[in-house]
């Protein structure tokens, strides 16, 4: 069955529509609506709860929002089944011509049978309760005989409809502006609150990490220096075991080098090549003042009576054998001076060596005592908290890397001893210079005192 009625809001068809279902004593009913805009169709009753709160405020409300409405009862009777719905089409059941003014009522029912009676007159007199509420009229009464003043009671109905949900529109905008604005506040409020809150628990906990940190640096900074100073014990030892190890292996180990022995080489060899001149001259100068004697003695036994000082009418004369004598102590004196120069030279070298090893060894002992020494200080100044007495610091290290370095007396020729002798016995030498008759007059003294005075001058 299809029935027309002038059109109503939400809120007044879905309350007759729940006293229908209510006056029914069925087993179970549903309400299903199908929002205006869009094609979902929702069942109430299997909603959830928000859900079904906020599709009730719109039902309520007086506008429409429903594009359909249906009612759905069900009840078990035996082996016969109850079933009635009823769906509200806005604007009729044809989408494609709807009526602006009136809607459209279609009840569908199960067949009725002499077991379901009771529940027929049940719904026959709710819905006469609906028919009465919503104005019911039968489709079959054409539009034209509406009378005027339905039409006007229409309009001004529809006028008012739309004043009311205007006005229920503000006045929900406005109390929604209002709720949100509080809610706002609040919001911020509890948020500032907390934002605060919040603030003085992470400045509190700043200043706590922050004293944690510094204890912690402290502590840092103290076991640092702490390793710093064993760290640098150890490199001290470790550098000063060094050196004595480096010290030790040079005095096992005492060398020259190439360069420095290379430099004795050219003076040994001229020493061995005058030497041997010097040796062979005096052997040949010996060979012939030899002969000469005996030349010289077999003639004097001949002739005694001969004049012994001149050697006159003799093959050799005297003078020549007293040339020869000279020329041969010359000679052999030369050679015992020059072998003589070469012992004290070697002996020379040989005691340079032996005092660049005392210093060596002395310069170990030094490094001892001063290993010692630095340790003793920075002991004292770690356990008396305070430096070492500058006396005490100074008789400790009384004559510390100052050596007793002796001069080795330089050699001189046996020729140069003599020159020096003889200088210094003559209170001056005159040196002719040339042919010419020039002289240099030398004084020995005045060149001593000369070159003290050098010496004191490259000394200060």
């Amino acid at each position: 069955m299809k029935f027309s009625i002038p059109r109503h809001t939400d809120q007044v068809i879905y309350d007759a529509f729940l006293e229908l279902a209510e006056a029914m004593s069925t087993d179970s009913y549903t309400v299903k609506a199908t929002m205006l805009g869009s094609e979902r169709t929702v069942v109430i009753g299997e909603m959830n709860s928000k859900e079904a709160d906020q599709l009730e405020d719109v039902l309520m409300g007086p506008s429409i929002f429903t594009s359909r409405l249906t009612l759905s009862t069900h009840k078990q009777h035996s082996s016969s089944n109850f079933n009635v719905s009823v769906t509200l089409f806005r604007g009729g059941s044809l989408p494609e011509t709807p009526d602006p003014v009136w809607d459209e009522i279609i009840v569908s029912r199960t067949d009725p049978n002499s077991a379901l009676n009771h529940l027929f007159k049940e719904f026959e007199k709710g819905f006469a309760k609906l028919y009465e509420k919503l104005s019911l009229k039968v489709t079959n009464i054409p539009s034209s005989e509406i009378g005027l003043q339905d039409l006007n009671a229409l309009h001004l109905s529809t006028i008012e409809r739309f004043e009311e949900t205007a006005v229920s529109a503000v006045n929900k905008v406005t109390e929604h502006g209002v709720s949100l604005a509080d809610e706002y506040r609040t919001k911020r409020e509890e948020l500032e609150q907390e934002f605060k809150a919040r603030e003085k628990e992470l400045e509190r906990n700043f200043l706590h990490k922050k004293d944690l940190l510094s204890v912690e640096r402290s502590k840092f900074d103290s076991e640092k220096k702490s390793f710093d100073d064993l760290k640098n014990t150890f490199e001290r030892r470790g550098i000063h075991q060094r050196l004595l190890s480096e010290i030790k292996n040079r005095q096992e180990n005492f060398y020259l080098t190439q360069r420095t022995n290379r430099k004795r080489i050219p003076v040994t060899i001229l020493l061995f090549l005058l030497m041997s001149g010097l040796g062979w001259f005096s052997y040949e100068y010996g060979q012939e003042l030899a002969q000469s004697l005996k030349i010289y003695t077999i003639e004097l036994g001949v002739d005694g009576a001969t004049d012994m000082a001149g050697g006159i009418g003799r093959s050799v004369p005297t003078s020549f054998i007293i040339y020869l004598a000279l020329r041969q102590l010359l000679m052999t004196v030369a050679f015992l001076g020059t072998a003589l120069f070469s012992i004290r030279w070697m002996t020379q070298w040989a005691d340079r060596h032996a005092q660049a090893e005392f210093r060596n060894k002395e310069f170990e002992l030094d490094m001892e005592r001063a290993g010692w020494l630095v340790e003793a200080t920075l002991e004292w100044n770690e356990k008396k908290d305070g430096e070492i007495p500058e006396k005490l610091l100074e008789s400790l290290s009384r004559g510390l890397f100052e050596g007793q370095r002796g001069q080795v007396e330089s050699v001189q020729h046996p020729a140069d001893q003599l020159a020096s002798a003889l200088m210094g016995a003559a209170s001056s030498v005159d040196l002719k210079l040339g042919s010419g008759g020039s002289s240099v007059a030398i004084n020995p003294k005045k060149l001593a005192r000369q070159k003290i005075g050098e010496v004191k001058s490259s000394e200060a």
